[in-house]
């Protein structure tokens, strides 16, 4: 009910073992659906996608989400038509791809409504259309930048039942996305302060099934209208 979905695939020139492909979510006014983390109560993307014939997914590029408070949570998402991008890989580049699978997806009105996408996509070398070809290379354009010298996280400190992350920035009003590692909870970063090219966020650790912070976190930072994805360690 929330707006249609679907899959395009930019199919890879001949020998090329990295394919990129596009989820669209196409959202109607009033409506929502959430970044990589969900906060406390949501459903971020969730991909199956065993299927698949010589293709796996390596990684999902998500676009700068939004913060939402909605009276009884802090949470990331969209609010608008989003497309996410979709690295694939094939292990042969000789062999024939199929993109075969579901995605799981919670979409927002005044409640939350679960849906399953199922596709089913054979994929070639460098046949698919020139509107599909350009769709996927459009949106991997818009998409952030790698986190970089000038932005990025450079170290995240265990605290108690908190997380203070040290940023570089050049900006005085950043805005940070933090992924917590699965199986951990955290809550919404907030910025503690912010001068020459640094800042610091602490977030509330609200659940974590073991001492310490261990895992991977990915993360997006926005500074002054610009947005970088990474990865922050332990």
């Amino acid at each position: 009910a929330g707006g249609p979905v679907r899959i395009v695939v930019a199919e890879p020139a001949a020998g090329e073992t990295v394919v990129h492909a596009v989820l669209q979510i196409e959202l109607k006014d009033g409506w929502k659906t959430y970044w990589r983390d969900p906060g406390d109560a949501g459903v971020p993307p969730q991909f199956d996608l065993t299927g698949s014939e010589n293709l796996a997914l390596a990684n999902l590029q998500f676009p700068a989400p939004h913060r939402f408070d909605d009276g009884t949570s802090v949470w990331a998402g969209y609010k608008e038509p989003v497309a996410i991008g979709m690295d694939l890989t094939r292990s042969d580049a000789t062999k024939a791809m199929r993109l075969k699978g579901s995605v799981f997806l919670g979409v927002c009105e005044k409640i939350c409504v679960p849906v399953k996408v199922e596709f089913d996509v054979p994929v070639g070398d460098a046949t698919s259309s020139n509107e599909d070809q350009q769709l996927v290379a459009t949106t991997y354009a818009a998409l952030p930048v790698a986190a970089g010298a000038t932005m990025k996280i450079e170290n995240v400190k265990l605290e108690g039942k908190r997380l203070l992350i040290n940023v570089a920035t050049p900006s005085a009003t950043p805005d940070l996305y933090l992924a917590a590692p699965q199986g951990w909870q955290f809550g919404s970063p907030k910025l503690v302060s912010a001068t020459g090219g640094k800042a610091i966020f602490e977030t509330a650790i609200l659940y974590a099934p073991k001492v310490g912070v261990a895992g991977e976190m990915h993360y997006t930072l926005v500074s002054d209208g610009v947005a970088v994805n990474g990865v922050a360690g332990e």
